[in-house]
């Protein structure tokens, strides 16, 4: 038995499903701290992973953590939710907030970018499309209707988020793709469940139908030695990998907890995997070549790092690795010198790349998928960080901005954060407001939907595009 266990971002043990809670929970220690900037990031659920592996008694229990004040939070009860709360946190958290570190100064800017002409004709193009998609949905109304649009939607919104980052050199098929939508009902849901559950768990975790177990983005980063054999309803119901195992024993077959009418198929939680899947569903990269022209937002992007004073350092933060090839490929014409780190670096290699960043005074752009951000990374050598686009959770943001403004920083920090004007990007940073206001819960998890959720998960998406 160890005498004390303290857990630095604790925050990835969200999801108690993961193999890496698991164990993590299983130690035996007299004391365990849990430390992390972010004990909440989606729901107040999160809460309950921490709970149970300080061993919060009687909190060290999800279900009666969600009895006694997830429940209220749902009901509406928020004032004795809260109440709760603070009795819980006076008792155990410490809270130290990074006004009692000798940090230095951090400006926050936000960079709008204007699409070109051709840019803007292209992007509004995919937009209308997915408009006209999801009116029809509205018309017919009926459920299967509404799941095949929403996966069409999903598929429309990836390509107009690709165009705000790669412009006219995002290759999205979508005349192969608007001439197939008539059959959309008619492909094998296999081709479409990873994309789907990928879109689902960034804007929010996904929660199991069966268990009520929580999947999300950061919590499934690590967990990647491991495939997980989970599955993915056209309804989109979820069920968590220790639910399928638990069927399996029990010889019951892999069906959609809402009828065998729902096609299920198995999911990735390896988002290196699911940026394969994009790719291989018909949604290409960029089809630039070294001295092609490059898209506004990558175009602003160089021009700003470029123009940085010599011996400054920089960080380059993206969801996508098919952006970071438009943007490696303008950094080369402006002969800045730059490492890469995304999924397929393959593990031995990754400690070399970061100590080229950090000691080779000629390297002066770090390029960082935000899935590859391991945990724990410090890159307090720059100070410089640009985030390409906006994301669906504020926090991860800010979780990848703070490896720059951390202890050990000795200069100030200027953080740029990109978007487009006039697009979906705006509505995300829109989401994101809401998320701050509201961070501490998101009130109505996935594994409480009616038997089909898609039309009301198309009224959102509508507000947004």
């Amino acid at each position: 038995m160890w005498k004390r266990i303290v857990l630095d971002e604790a925050h990835v043990i969200r999801n108690t499903q993961s193999q890496m809670s698991k164990a993590v929970c299983a130690l035996d220690a007299k004391t365990r701290w849990a430390v992390t900037g972010t004990p909440i990031q989606n729901r107040i659920g999160d809460l309950a992973a921490l709970l149970k592996f300080i061993r919060a008694h009687p909190y060290d229990e999800a279900k009666r953590f969600e009895s006694d004040i997830g429940q209220m939070w749902k009901t509406g009860d928020i004032n004795e939710a809260a109440r709760r709360l603070e009795d819980l946190s006076s008792d155990l958290i410490l809270r130290r907030p990074k006004t009692v570190i000798d940090l230095p100064p951090r400006k926050d800017l936000k960079f709008r970018v204007d699409f070109s002409p051709e840019e803007r004709k292209f992007y509004d193009k995919l937009r209308h499309q997915a408009i006209t998609r999801m009116e029809e949905a509205f018309s017919h109304g009926d459920g299967g209707s509404a799941s095949d649009s929403y996966i069409t939607v999903i598929q429309k919104i990836n390509a107009l988020r690709m165009v705000c980052n790669l412009g006219l050199h995002y290759n999205s098929r979508h005349d192969l793709a608007t001439k197939e939508e008539s059959n959309s009902h008619s492909r094998d849901w296999s081709t479409n469940a990873q994309q789907t559950f990928d879109f689902q768990r960034e804007m929010d975790s996904v929660q199991c139908s069966n268990c009520h177990a929580s999947c999300d983005m950061m919590a499934t980063t690590l967990d990647t030695e491991t495939v997980v054999q989970s599955y993915f309803a056209s309804c989109l119901s979820f069920l968590c990998s220790d639910c399928v195992l638990r069927w399996k024993r029990l010889n019951k077959p892999i069906t959609c907890p809402h009828g065998s009418s729902h096609p299920i198929a198995s999911v990735n939680l390896n988002w290196t995997a699911s940026e394969e899947s994009f790719r291989s569903s018909g949604n290409g990269g960029a089809t630039a070549t070294p001295s092609t022209q490059l898209s506004s937002k990558v175009t602003a992007l160089v021009s700003q790092l470029g123009s940085l004073p010599a011996g400054v350092k920089s960080v380059v933060f993206t969801s996508w690795r098919m952006t970071l090839d438009l943007v490696a490929i303008g950094l080369d014409q402006a002969r800045i010198r730059y490492v890469r780190f995304d999924g397929n670096v393959p593990q031995k290699q990754r400690s070399s790349v970061i100590e080229n960043f950090k000691k080779d005074p000629s390297v002066t752009v770090f390029l960082l998928t935000l899935s590859c951000d391991a945990v724990g990374l410090t890159l307090t050598e720059a100070s410089r960080a640009f985030l390409i686009e906006p994301h669906w959770n504020p926090t991860l943001e800010e979780q990848a901005l703070a490896r720059v403004h951390r202890l050990g920083q000795q200069r100030e920090v200027t953080t740029v954060r990109f978007f487009v004007k006039d697009t979906f990007e705006e509505r995300v940073l829109d989401v994101q407001k809401s998320k701050k206001k509201l961070e501490e819960v998101l009130l109505v998890p996935r594994g409480e939907r009616g038997p089909d959720d898609s039309l009301s998960c198309l009224e959102g998406l509508r507000s947004l595009v």
